[in-house]
């Protein structure tokens, strides 16, 4: 007895201590270092070149009039610290917190990531933008700061509402291999409102009197409202406008765009592309317009050609393409008279004239009688040796 109660004792005694030892050990403290200066919403003049609403008119509208969607006239927010809730960010941003145990736990594990904040367009494949892990010995219990930069349109390639989650993990002591505490810290309602990229300059790719098709490549922005085609006009190639020449002609919302409201004249072609907004979720944001494509010239359509259709004053025919005039002669019988005997239905100009081959003809103008030459001369014995030669082929090819 005396020994099991010695051993009762002493594991009291233990018990006792460990839990006196441990009782001060909290949870790592994760602090967000603030912005010394908010990010508001954009505001700012616009831009020469603006959006239009979110529903488009249609494609070939001639002379639709948006209303402004400016790019945000905007300052960069200041680096090394996590933006306060509602402010709007862009480009890229460099958040900075610092994570604090206390020294009885050394920091094993540090992780960041930027997610949708129930926001369903703001979609993302929530990697941690940071995730550090730190040897258990001769580590100090604060880790100040912590910077992780967030580039806002490849890292979080939507435009919408997002929160900043950093955990942070400590190790057990004294074993200083498990995992002893956590701690979770949120910056939420972050709003990324990037503009779409400036595209590359329309190419042409068809060109008819009445219509010009160009072609772009398009943005890689995912939240792509629409496109909007911009023309300018002119009449010789040599000098290029100015982009305040330029006027909206339609929309699309494809890479592509048809233009039929064109005539004989030069134009330039450009385009911008408008995407989803947080900030001005009516109209979107809109890029900057593009460089203006190479100089297209339209060809007047040519004149159509007229020709009549009998020597006698017939009807004009109008064709685009001239066409030799076809003339009959006259016949005194008012008609054409068959060939006889031919193989092939046909009409000949012979009119009335008797019937004889070149002996016939010989006789009559031996008589002097006017007008009594043949003039068909040999057509008969030639149609009918055309009428013996066919036959002749076609029963060669009989089966029998």
């Amino acid at each position: 007895m005396t020994v099991l109660r010695r051993a009762v004792l002493i594991t009291s005694i233990v018990g006792a201590l460990w839990a006196t030892t441990t009782s001060g050990i909290a949870n790592p403290t994760i602090t967000f270092r603030d912005c010394s200066t908010s990010n508001p919403a954009p505001t700012g003049t616009p831009p020469s070149v603006t959006g239009a609403p979110v529903s488009p008119p249609p494609v070939t509208s001639p002379s639709p009039s948006p209303r402004s969607t400016p790019i945000p006239q905007r300052t960069p927010g200041p680096d090394n610290c996590t933006p306060s809730s509602g402010s709007v960010v862009f480009g890229t941003q460099t958040l900075g917190f610092t994570v604090t145990s206390d020294g009885f736990q050394p920091i094993k594990n540090v992780k960041l990531s930027v997610l949708a904040d129930n926001d369903p367009g703001a979609q993302n494949a929530a990697e941690p933008l940071f995730n550090d892990g730190y040897d258990c010995n001769n580590q100090p219990s604060v880790r100040n700061p912590i910077l992780v930069p967030w580039d806002t349109a490849a890292d979080t390639p939507h435009n919408g509402h997002y929160k900043v989650v950093v955990t942070a993990d400590t190790y057990a002591n004294p074993t200083c291999g498990s995992t002893g505490r956590s701690q979770t810290a949120t910056r939420s309602n972050i709003i990324v409102d990037n503009p779409p990229d400036t595209p590359a300059a329309p190419v042409v790719i068809a060109t008819t009197p009445t219509a010009v098709t160009i072609q772009w490549t398009a943005s890689t922005a995912p939240d792509v409202i629409r496109y909007g085609v911009y023309r300018a006009e002119g009449s010789s190639t040599k000098q290029t406008p100015q982009p305040s020449t330029f006027h909206l002609i339609g929309y699309t919302q494809d890479p592509t765009f048809r233009d039929t409201q064109v005539s004989a004249g030069v134009y330039w072609y450009a385009i911008v592309v408008t995407r989803k907004s947080v900030v001005t979720p009516k109209t979107g944001i809109s890029s900057a317009m593009s460089a203006p494509s190479a100089p297209v010239t339209v060809a007047a359509a040519p004149p159509p050609a007229s020709f009549n259709t009998g020597s006698g004053g017939g009807s004009t025919v109008q064709r685009y393409f001239p066409i030799n005039p076809l003339v009959l002669p006259p016949s005194s019988s008012g008609g054409l008279a068959p060939v006889p005997d031919a193989p092939y239905s046909a009409q000949l100009p012979y009119g009335n004239a008797p019937e004889g081959g070149v002996g016939a003809a010989a006789n009559n103008a031996k008589n002097s009688e006017p007008g009594a030459a043949d003039p068909r001369g040999p057509v008969l014995p030639v149609a009918v040796g055309a009428f013996l030669v066919s036959a002749a082929l076609a029963l060669g090819r009989m089966p029998y």
